[in-house]
């Protein structure tokens, strides 16, 4: 009997209690053997098991009951498996089948990896030095920038969904993405066809401006969240974090992010521009993000058509005078999505309670270094 997904037929409703009931041993679709139930939660239960005929161990993870009832929870998780399926990635875990029982409902298998995922890592670790997280979060920038140019977006990013395998001497030797928008489809199909309460895509902590107010997410809502991994990885803290469901919400959505003390001011000029309330202002892409947190530009230069950022403080001020000092510019390459770039200038307004004027700084075509 073939138990691969027919999208032409309609299914009854399977048994709620038997996934609880499934136990080592047992064998799925004529080629699954159940080794160890390895998690349990609100988005299914996940199984440890070896592919008979492929001979290779894999992760058999089951769909909750309310989406599996509900057959256009189950078209969407069709939809987003097809495209999540397709995208070949060396950090990109692989999912191999969406499978149906009719007892059981839908699960699908990926590849077992040894290893742990990075929030187990962690643990006791933190803060981790800069070249450690830039050794963990570059793979993972490279294997988000793929899936965008696939026009996929995880919408989940966040240390339990970031796999390190390591060697017997402890050493991380590959980084691997998890559960690829699978966990943020299943959360948004129980919020249509429960009464529970999720957060239709994301974990809080994690979550970009846009995805508290939910609106249309991209490539940088992604970006936004492996900032946060990074800010938690190199600080020991998470910038913004909370019980309470409204003042975190207000915190992200508000508050400025505090700069890491133990780290260089280019290094928080990354994350804080990674982390811009506006989805617009962070970088063009997260290898970018990850460059600057690097520090790789100091020693390049770039057109100075990108944005500056000045500080300024004022040292006198009268009716007719206003003269400010430059402490400190700041190059960074902010996302730009349909935004016009104007001359090789940049202007700079500056406001007091007797005066307004605009300094422009006038670069022309030169181009200067970043630092």
């Amino acid at each position: 009997m073939n138990n691969e997904i027919d999208p032409f037929k309609t299914y009854d409703q399977p048994d709620d209690e038997s996934v609880a009931s499934l136990v080592p041993d047992e064998i799925l679709a004529g080629r699954y053997r159940l080794i160890k139930q390895i998690g349990r939660g609100g988005m299914g239960v996940v199984w440890s098991s070896y592919e008979t005929t492929a001979e290779r161990k894999v992760v058999l993870k089951f769909v909750p009951s309310e989406v599996k009832n509900f057959e256009s929870a189950v078209a969407q998780l069709k939809a987003s498996f097809k495209k999540i399926h397709e995208l070949q990635h060396q950090h990109i875990c692989p999912v191999y089948t969406l499978e149906e029982d009719f007892s059981l409902g839908y699960y699908h298998a990926m590849k077992w990896l040894d290893g742990e995922t990075l929030d187990q890592y962690i643990l006791e670790r933190t803060p981790l030095p800069m070249d450690k997280v830039l050794r963990i979060l570059r793979p993972v920038a490279e294997a988000l920038d793929y899936a965008h140019s696939k026009k996929i977006v995880h919408r989940d990013i966040k240390p339990s969904n970031i796999f390190v395998v390591i060697d017997e001497a402890k050493n991380i030797t590959d980084v691997q993405v998890i559960d690829f928008g699978l966990a943020s489809e299943i959360r948004s199909s129980l919020s249509r066809v429960s009464q529970m309460r999720f957060d239709t895509s994301g974990t809080r902590p994690y979550m970009a401006p846009e995805q508290w107010r939910g609106r249309p997410q991209s490539g940088a809502t992604d970006q936004y969240a492996l900032a946060v991994v990074a800010y938690e990885l190199l600080s020991g803290y998470l910038p913004f974090d909370g019980d309470d469901f409204e003042m975190l919400r207000a915190a992200v959505m508000q508050d400025p992010v505090e700069p890491i003390r133990e780290i260089s001011d280019s290094a928080n000029t990354a994350l804080i521009t990674a982390l811009a309330k506006d989805s617009g202002g962070r970088f063009e892409s997260c290898i970018d993000f990850i460059e600057a947190l690097d520090g790789e530009n100091v020693n390049r230069t770039r057109s100075v058509s990108k944005d500056i950022v000045a500080a300024c403080y004022f040292i006198h001020s009268s009716d007719n005078d206003l003269t400010c000092r430059i402490s400190k510019i700041n190059l960074i390459r902010p996302r730009s999505p349909g935004r016009q770039q104007t001359n090789h200038a940049s202007t700079l307004k500056i406001n007091s309670t007797r005066t307004s004027i605009k300094l422009r700084l006038n670069l022309f075509s030169k181009r200067i270094p970043t630092a």
